[in-house]
């Protein structure tokens, strides 16, 4: 039987594969990977390949494994991730030449004071366990990065000033409401995470970082931010906030459009009337299903519809795919890329009786640069259909001819409608919610002022992320999905969606218009 060869790699997938490897020359494996394994007793003959420097398991059962642990000494990784551990495996502190340790996607509660003995670990992996508090004893240990995110941390202690060598700490989805001062003191840090916490500040000690280059300070609770947040900021490579705190450091206004102002805010009328009986059935509905903050989110929508094949005999008329209308083949939108994606316009008179904020006559046209550079330009034209034109091109001369749209052009069939926001709820409630939600959502794919079901940031939240005010200031545009007459399928049969400021909606300034792409 062949043996391994010295310093080789072997990897299993399955007790076969593990069994094979045990019944072969165990002095030469110094590297291994386990994925999987399942069986707790011969995962834990792991422990008989002795000279391992290298040991990785992931989806394993390593609870009788990580009692043998002690045995290999001359473990410089281990990662026993997601390897149904519910207490610190010991043994792990008595391996003298190790490195790296990753406990991460395990039941872990307490961190031992023992873990002080592994003196050469520079890369503690600790996330996704269950802890509470951690112990001085891991601020001894000459970390260059520490992961603690997904745990129950409310507090750290002032001794992790001790850290003098992190260069990479992660704390995010923790339940931290304040930071120690000294934090002040990791002068070697380059990347901070403190996503997903319950913070209300930080201390003005952060600012003294002077290595951090990636600062991300998402999802928090805060009230008030130093001063000085604003410089620091600017200096960093990375820096994520959401858009509603930036004023608490910063001028974050939207810099709106100088055009005149069209119509009042409080005509804008894009959520259902309070007073209407609808209105009233529909909250009690989803009072009744602990979904009540919904209500002032029902949204009057405009449903969209492709509907006939379009062949070009109308300019101007409301347009999905195919080529577009314009006055002038100038204003077809193109870099040194190509030209840009033309997917929908709008013959604003179509729906004129439907909306209260848009204007009443005039085209409107939705382009993108491509599905890959979120950026869209929609082109407003206020004069006569009779002075437009069909401007053809050559689909191959497309920033991205994988995303042609122009030999599919259809007509679109507009219908009023009610959008609602889509939400998770514990318990019972959920189906509840599901059944209401099906009722009053009656818009499809394709919307005017409806909701974006997204799994992370809203498109609104991304607007005032990047450009200034609140997510509430941003309005949804337009919405486009997957349809199969036209084409559309946007990545994996994602979203598209536009949106616009509610000042430069009011002005009918369409020059700064905002894409996000939303898919599984």
């Amino acid at each position: 039987m062949p043996q391994y060869l010295e310093h080789e790699t072997i990897s299993c997938r399955t007790t076969e594969e593990l069994q094979q490897a045990l019944e072969r020359d165990r002095l030469a494996i110094k590297s291994i990977f386990c994925d999987r394994i399942v069986d707790a007793e011969l995962a834990a003959r792991v422990s008989e390949f002795v000279n391992l420097e290298i040991c990785h398991f992931s989806l394993c059962d390593a609870s009788l494994f990580a009692e043998r642990i002690g045995e290999l000494k001359n473990l410089s990784s281990l990662n026993l991730q997601a390897s149904r551990l519910s207490k610190f495996p010991m043994a792990v502190t008595s391996l003298p030449k190790l490195e790296t340790l990753s406990l991460g996607n395990n039941s872990i509660e307490t961190i031992p004071a023992e873990i002080s003995n592994l003196r050469n670990v520079t890369n503690l992996y600790l996330m996704q366990n269950c802890l509470q508090n951690v112990p001085d004893a891991i601020f001894e240990l000459p970390l260059i990065q520490l992961n603690l995110g997904y745990n129950e941390l409310s507090t750290l202690p002032e001794s992790i000033s001790k850290l003098t060598d992190i260069e990479t700490l992660m704390l995010f989805s923790n339940r931290l409401t304040q930071l120690p001062k000294g934090i002040g003191s990791l002068k070697k840090l380059t990347s901070l995470n403190l996503d997903y916490n319950s913070l209300e500040s930080i201390p003005d000690e952060l600012l003294q970082l002077i290595e951090l280059e990636h600062l991300s300070l998402k999802k928090n609770k805060f009230t008030s931010l130093p001063a000085g947040l604003e410089s620091f900021a600017a200096s960093l490579e990375t820096f994520l906030i959401d858009g509603k705190h930036r004023p608490l450091f910063m001028e974050w206004a939207y810099q709106h459009s100088d055009k005149p102002i069209q119509f009042e805010l409080a005509d804008m009328d894009l959520c259902m009337d309070e007073s209407a009986p609808e209105f009233v059935e529909i909250a009690n509905k989803l009072n009744d299903a602990g979904a009540g903050e919904l209500k002032s989110q029902i949204r009057k929508s405009i449903s969209i519809k492709s509907s006939t094949p379009d062949d070009y005999s109308q300019p101007g008329n409301s347009r999905m795919g195919g080529f577009p209308d314009l006055a002038d083949e100038n204003q077809l939108p193109r870099t040194d890329d190509g030209i840009w994606i033309f997917l929908f316009q709008i013959n604003l008179a179509d729906i004129a009786e439907l909306n209260s904020y848009l204007p009443k006559s005039g085209l409107l046209s939705f382009f993108v640069k491509s599905l890959e550079e979120f950026e869209c330009k929609v082109i407003f034209y206020e004069g006569e259909a009779a002075q437009l034109k069909t401007v053809r091109f050559d689909p191959q001369d497309l920033t991205d001819d994988q995303d042609d749209y122009t030999a599919t052009p259809f007509h679109v069939d507009f219908a009023a409608g009610t959008s609602l926001p889509y939400i998770y709820i514990d318990g019972p409630n959920q189906a509840k919610f599901e059944a209401i939600h099906e009722t009053v959502n009656t818009v499809g794919d394709h919307c005017l002022n409806g909701d974006t079901f997204t799994q992370g940031d809203s498109p609104a939240v991304q607007s005032a992320n990047q450009l200034g005010g609140t997510a509430e200031e941003w309005v949804s545009l337009l919405k486009l999905g997957y349809d199969h007459q036209v084409g559309f399928c946007f990545w994996d049969a994602g979203t598209l969606t536009f949106t616009i400021h509610q000042e430069d909606l009011r002005r009918h300034d369409f020059s700064n218009v905002q894409v996000s792409l939303e898919s599984s």
